[in-house]
């Protein structure tokens, strides 16, 4: 069917070109049954859909335009009925975001730690993975470059590699814990997790893999608006934004580390959920921010995303680490107390040097 039609397409070019124009009219009419039977053969999908409803909505304003009045009633009755078929084929955007939320529910059980609820919304992340894949396939004969059914980084239920790390630190310890008590067969199984766990590694990456991918994508678009290549500039720009908010996010997710100030070691640095660098000049404002963060894992805890809490908690534990460095006023005369004291021991001892 489809090298007739493209014969009698070309049949009907060279008598227009000959201007033959009633050859022309009677294959034009003979290509009309041999069109619909074509796209009758065509799976239906919204793109076809789509070109039905433009071809219908251009006959419908030429007979409104030629006053064939009898001719539209049928093709407007046509038409509703093509535009009623949209809520059953959906475009591949509409696709994506439904794979986006599918896997989003999946990654939110998982980190909730309900793994019968995960396992129930897996099937439904399935599901719309296989729509998007039966829909590009027949759109386009292959899925989309841009499709998340090559999405290996949520597949698994980590969003980022900061949650990725935090789980292998957990099935690590896990299996020392087991060891302790004996319970060889429980380690074993966390073994082959903690393997597992670490095999996703190459499918989450890294800060500096991030870092990376971003100073390419920007080095790229700098020479598209050097050789005036606008359009592929306006591409690469909006992957940048994309790249560099999965940065933010991946930084924000990464535990802290106090870090010494080259300008000013003596006061301790902090970096907070949010990548955020905060210098404590005093003790008050160091318990101000332990405030903050175990009100932060009550509500995380209280709310059941237990994944949120630990992560938060290791936030606390890394700011209860720096009361010692910043001692209260008691702390401080206590401190001198005891100083004075070993002073004056070494003085009776008369360990001058000491003293």
């Amino acid at each position: 069917l489809d090298l007739l039609h493209s014969e009698m397409v070309s049949q009907m070019d060279d008598a227009v070109n000959a201007k033959d124009f009633k050859t022309a009219a009677d294959l034009e009419k003979k290509l009309a049954p041999l069109k619909e039977a074509l796209e009758s053969k065509r799976p239906l999908t919204r793109s076809v859909l789509e070109s039905r409803i433009a071809e219908v909505q251009t006959q419908l304003d030429d007979a409104v335009a030629r006053k064939a009045f009898q001719e539209c009633a049928p093709l407007q009755e046509k038409l509703e009925d093509l535009v009623k078929k949209r809520e059953d084929l959906p475009t591949l955007d509409e696709l994506k975001d439904a794979v986006h939320q599918a896997e989003k529910n999946v990654s939110d059980a998982a980190a909730r730690r309900d793994f019968a609820a995960a396992a129930s919304l897996q099937a439904a992340l399935d599901n719309a993975k296989q729509r998007l894949e039966d829909a590009c396939r027949a759109e386009n004969g292959s899925s989309d470059n841009d499709s998340p059914t090559v999405d290996e980084a949520t597949e698994h239920g980590f969003e980022s590699r900061a949650d990725l790390e935090v789980a292998i630190a957990e099935a690590s310890t896990s299996i020392d814990e087991a060891i302790s008590k004996r319970q060889f067969d429980k380690a074993t199984k966390f073994q082959a997790e903690l393997e597992r766990l670490e095999n996703l590694r190459p499918s989450l990456p890294s800060i500096q893999e991030i870092e990376s991918e971003l100073e390419k994508l920007k080095a790229d678009m700098e020479e598209a608006i050097r050789t005036k290549n606008f359009k592929k500039a306006e591409l690469l720009h909006l992957e940048v934004d994309k790249v560099e908010e999965k940065l933010q996010e991946e930084k924000s997710k990464m535990p802290s580390t106090t870090e010494e100030s080259p300008v000013e070691q003596s006061s301790p640095q902090f970096v907070n959920e949010n990548g955020e660098t905060i210098i404590f000049e005093s003790r008050f404002n160091l318990e101000k921010e332990i405030d903050r963060f175990k009100s932060l894992v009550q509500n995380a805890a209280r709310s059941k995303n237990f994944k949120e809490a630990s992560r938060y908690q290791r936030f606390l534990e890394k700011l209860e680490d720096l009361k010692p460095l910043l001692l209260t006023a008691q702390e401080l005369v206590e401190k001198l107390n005891e100083v004075k004291k070993d002073m004056d021991e070494a003085i009776e001892r008369k360990d001058f040097e000491k003293a």
